[in-house]
């Protein structure tokens, strides 16, 4: 017997933002009604795009999910990934600097 994904086939009650932070994408789903004062930065790897956790299909959204559970979800690009620029240099892209762009990003958001 397998086993599948069951969507949930409506939207969720959230409310969606993309912004900029330290020159990084972002998007910040939070919930409809009051935030349970817990925020989740969720940074995807494998060269995944901040969209990983926010499919825009009904029912698919892990970010979407969690923001309806009163968590503010914040879903971010790595440099040079998804929606946030590289720079004129990608070799420079090296583990600690990356990090280091991440962390930017999430001090400016905090």
């Amino acid at each position: 017997m397998g086993c599948a994904a069951r969507p949930l086939r409506k939207q969720l009650p959230v409310r969606r933002s993309v912004v900029s932070a330290a020159g990084l994408a972002a998007t910040i789903v939070e919930p409809a009604g009051r935030p349970n004062g817990c925020v989740l930065y969720c940074l995807p790897g494998g060269g995944m795009s901040r969209r990983y956790f926010d499919l825009d299909e009904p029912g698919f959204s892990m970010a979407e999910h969690l923001a309806a559970q009163g968590f503010v979800v914040v879903t971010l690009d790595h440099p040079g990934v998804g929606d946030s620029a590289p720079p004129a240099d990608p070799w420079t892209l090296t583990p600690p600097v990356v990090a280091d762009a991440d962390a930017a990003a999430i001090a400016e958001l905090r």
